[in-house]
C-alpha cells in the first residue's frame, strides 16, 4: 500500500523519553507509519506515542535512532551556573557561593558568544557583582562533549553598611578573567546539562 508523504520533516516523541527526526507518512486510528531516509517504514502503535511535532529550525540531532539527542546550532539562548568559590590564604581559605546568569547567541555548532552577571561571595562579608563577556566553545559534536569557557569582564565590589561604615575600610572592585573547562550533557529536549572546573 502507498502513502503520501508530507512535506514538513516530523519529529515523533514517543512516551518512553525516545524520538524519531525523519517523515510522518501516514496516522491512522490505532498506530503511527514514520518513514526513515532510506525508505523504511515503521509502525507505532498510537499507546506508545506522546506527540509529533514539526522539526525544529537550528537545531542538531546527535546520535542514532532513539537515543539522538538535541543540541542548538544558532540562536539565543540562557544559561543559569550555581557552585563553589574554593578560597585560598587571601580570604582564609573559605569556601563560598556564586551564582551567575548569561544571554548567549550560539553562532554554530561549537561557538557562542554572550554577557552574564550574578554574584559571586569571595569571604563571608564581602560580595562581588561581576559583569563580563563569555565565549564559550563544544569541543566534539558528541551528545556528552568536553568543552571550554573564557569570562572577562570586571567585578564591582558591593560592600555592606557597616563595612561602609569603617573609615580604615577598603573595598574595591577589580577586572577578572575566568577561563574553564567542562563536560556538556545533551538531553532528549532543547536543553543541556554542564560542569567545569575553573580558575
Amino acid at each position: 500500500m502507498a502513502f503520501g508523504q508530507v512535506d514538513i520533516p516530523k519529529v515523533l516523541y514517543l512516551k518512553d523519553g525516545g524520538f524519531l527526526k525523519e517523515s510522518l507518512v501516514r496516522k491512522p486510528t490505532t498506530e503511527y507509519v514514520w518513514q526513515l531516509k532510506d525508505g523504511t517504514q515503521i509502525n507505532f502503535p498510537n499507546e506508545i506515542v506522546k506527540y509529533v511535532k514539526e522539526q525544529k529550525e537550528n537545531f542538531q540531532y546527535i546520535g542514532k535512532s532513539r537515543k539522538r539527542r538535541i543540541k542548538k546550532t544558532k540562536g539565543y539562548f540562557s544559561r543559569i551556573m550555581a557552585g563553589s568559590l574554593i578560597g585560598s590564604r587571601y580570604n582564609n581559605n573559605n569556601i563560598t557561593e556564586s551564582i551567575n546568569f548569561t544571554f548567549d547567541y550560539q553562532i554554530n555548532s561549537k561557538v557562542s558568544l554572550g554577557i552574564g552577571s550574578g554574584y559571586d561571595r569571595y569571604n563571608p562579608i564581602s560580595l562581588i557583582i561581576p559583569l563580563y563577556l563569555d565565549l564559550a566553545g563544544d569541543i566534539f559534536n558528541w551528545a556528552i562533549s568536553p568543552y571550554y569557557k573564557l569570562s572577562a569582564g570586571y567585578g564591582f565590589a558591593s560592600p555592606t553598611k557597616d563595612q561602609r561604615s569603617r573609615e580604615n575600610f577598603s573595598y574595591k572592585g577589580g577586572f577578572l578573567v575566568h577561563p574553564s573547562i567542562g563536560v556538556k550533557f545533551y538531553t532528549r529536549h532543547d536543553l543541556a546539562w554542564f560542569i567545569d572546573f575553573g580558575y
